[in-house]
């Protein structure tokens, strides 16, 4: 892989592919792949851009960006974006694709901006750095309001200001930078000329009442201090870094040659409270700490990352992902610690693990993954080797976690490819990013993007694994996985294919292992395609067994066998059977509310085991108590209980998104609904 120094329309591309999950009912510690699967082409380059989005719909959970920059669909390299919008119960659905025009790389960048017309939903902008609106290569960026239903159409386009800029490279949120109240956004042009060749530029976009201005003159701009610096390539908002009530912004240089060719540097600006206007002078030029600086290009990927020391000033990661300092182009990763007097270099690293991984090539701010109670850090590694050549890794750096000379001791996200055997070249890990809540719990989830992956044995369009908080991976080939006691004995399996593995099965065999023991076939026999017989069922798009010999709270383990229409034979094992610890029928249980939306009651339906305590309570989306609807020893039958909007004062509460957590000794479990007045 190389540092995109020149046009990446001349490079070789790679492709990609989408699996919008219809069947109810992912596994709770699951992953589910996103691929283009209705046009996915090789060279699409599909997931090599992602961003979690504002919740859109209402519905309490967040959507997705997805870019896929040399899509072709619209001419050569016109580029794409793919909306996808998180639904009940773990039904992922594609909502939207816009398109770019021949060239410009539509989809090259994807980001959320805040709310930048002020009209209480957050916007979102896509970059497309070789549009020629402007002038060759000038770049350009397209802006849409957010809404329930997105505009077809981008609400705003700014266009870059000369030849050869690549405006729209890099894109970020600013905060409110200027101090009006309203939300700003800031883009990169790393290929700008001024002060000198190269040396780059970055913009900060005003938001206003009625969205932002489409011309740059009205916009702050930032700029490279040499040429060749790159400045621009990353940006970042950076909240309180400074110390100070104002929004800071950090931008990356990678190209910077002040400790050596392309050793780079990052830079932090402060902004300013109404009436002072931001200026454009940087507070804070950050280098890279190691000692094998030349060639690291710090600063390729810089993020904001919350506070991930605990203290309370926003922190900063920075990428340096040919950083030679434990092996060749291994990389490294940097997190400074903002603080009113801040280190010029960083407080805490990371380094590669091995030659050419490429560690920090990019980077997010994910939830609490591991348990840490502050937000962790995603990294990206996408030309990691160990299961193939520039297969990829991604890893979690634990909030508050202390220096780490050799990237395998993070928690390890190992290449999940979309079929087996075609994970080289997959460059897991080129896009990293958080996924907000997009499964049906209130744990964050987080995204890897593998641009290179392949759809089928010789098709690399490109993959996105979005994964729960718990980093598990259902099986390469599944779509869904799920295994759950049932009350009168037994477990109901419910699985899913990917489309390609469902196509060209000829036959299925169910295996399952009890405590270890030896494998036994519980059904085979050519995939069902109706809903006739006994054994497996069809069921919507997927499959469901009843296993009534399962005995009751041992150790479970499934395999699905599959023998294609070419004579392989694939065996995916070790799948989860439902937790031993619970016993069959006593297990906690709540029902999807009804009606939902509602006005003005909504009845909910839950099970609290025998001899259990529990309790059910109604949370706002910021997890506060509203009302209290249960507390009590449960009986092991269904209640049912109605709300009609109270608090526990008796007073009516305002429209929006409930949750129903049901807490008993065997967890909690959460079902929302939406009041709609």
């Amino acid at each position: 892989m190389q540092f995109f120094r020149c046009n990446p329309r001349a490079a070789a591309f790679l492709m990609v592919s989408f699996l919008g999950l219809s069947l109810p009912g992912l596994p709770l510690k699951a992953a589910v792949h996103l691929t283009d699967e209705a046009t996915g082409v090789g060279g699409q380059r599909f997931a090599a851009a992602l961003s979690e989005l504002a919740d859109q719909n209402s519905d309490g959970r967040h959507e997705f960006l997805l870019g896929a920059p040399q899509d072709d669909i619209n001419g050569l390299n016109a580029g794409a974006v793919f909306y996808y919008r998180s639904r009940e119960i773990n039904s992922h659905g594609l909502q939207k694709v816009w398109r770019g025009a021949p060239g410009e790389q539509f989809g090259y960048a994807v980001a959320r901006i805040g709310d930048v017309n002020d009209d209480g939903r957050e916007d979102f902008a896509v970059g497309a750095p070789y549009s020629d609106a402007g002038g060759a290569d000038a770049g350009r960026v397209y802006i849409f309001f957010g809404a329930t239903t997105i505009s077809n159409s981008a609400d705003l386009t700014i266009t870059g200001s000369a030849s050869g800029d690549l405006f729209g490279s890099a894109i970020s949120a600013a905060g409110d930078f200027n101090g009006d109240g309203k939300d700003d956004f800031i883009v990169g042009a790393p290929y700008k000329n001024a002060p000198g060749i190269d040396s780059g530029a970055a913009f900060v976009i005003y938001g206003g009442n009625s969205g932002p201005s489409n011309n740059l003159a009205n916009a702050l701009m930032l700029s490279g201090e040499i040429a060749g610096d790159l400045f621009g390539y990353s940006v970042t908002d950076a909240g309180n870094f400074l110390g100070s009530a104002q929004d800071c912004v950090a931008v990356g240089a990678p190209g910077n040659t002040v400790d050596g060719l392309d050793a780079g540097a990052a830079y932090v600006f402060e902004g300013a409270q109404a009436p002072t206007s931001p200026d454009a002078v940087f507070d804070l030029k950050i280098r890279n700490s190691a000692s094998a600086r030349p060639g690291s290009q710090y600063g390729f990927a810089v993020r904001g990352i919350g506070r991930w020391d605990s203290d309370s000033y926003d922190d900063l990661a920075i990428g340096a992902p040919y950083c030679n300092e434990s092996a060749s182009a291994a990389g490294r990763v940097e997190i400074v610690f903002g603080d009113p007097s801040p280190s010029a270099t960083g407080d805490r690293y990371v380094n590669g693990e091995a030659s050419s991984d490429h560690l920090g090539y990019s980077l997010a701010r994910v939830g609490d993954v591991e348990g840490s109670s502050l937000d962790d850090l995603l990294i990206g590694a996408p030309g990691h080797d160990s299961t193939a050549s520039n297969a990829g890794r991604a890893y979690i750096y634990t909030g508050g976690s202390g220096n780490t000379a050799d990237a395998g001791d993070l928690m390890v996200l190992d290449v999940a490819p979309l079929m087996a055997g075609t994970s080289a070249g997959d460059e897991f890990g080129w896009a990293v990013a958080s996924a907000g809540l997009f499964d049906d719990d209130d744990i964050p989830d987080y995204a890897v993007g593998a641009p290179g992956g392949n759809i089928g044995s010789t098709a690399a369009a490109g993959y996105c694994w979005v994964a729960d908080s718990g980093g598990q991976v259902v099986a390469t080939m599944l779509r869904s996985w799920q295994a759950d006691w049932l009350t009168d004995g037994g477990v109901r399996l419910v699985f899913a294919f990917s489309s390609e593995a469902a196509a060209t099965m000829t036959h299925l065999e169910l295996v399952r292992r009890v405590d270890g023991a030896a494998a036994q076939t519980l059904w085979a026999g050519p995939p069902p395609r109706d809903t006739a017989g006994s054994g497996v069922l069809l069921l919507g798009d997927g499959f469901t067994f009843v296993d009534r010999t399962a005995p009751a709270g041992a150790s479970l383990d499934y395999s699905l066998v599959l023998t294609r229409s070419d004579g392989s034979t694939t065996t995916l094992a070790a799948l989860a059977g439902p937790d031993p610890s619970a016993v069959p029928g006593a297990l906690a249980a709540i029902e999807a509310p009804w009606p939902n939306p509602f006005n003005p009651a909504v009845t909910v339906r839950f099970l609290v085991p025998a001899g259990q305590q529990g309790q059910l309570r109604v949370m706002d989306v910021r997890g506060r108590q509203v009302a209290r609807l249960f507390s009590g020893p449960g009986q092991g039958g269904w209640r049912s209980v109605t709300w009609s909007g109270l608090t526990e004062a008796g007073r009516p509460v305002p429209s929006g998104v409930y949750v129903f957590r049901l807490e008993t000794g065997d967890g909690v479990l959460t079902r929302r609904a939406v009041l709609a007045k």
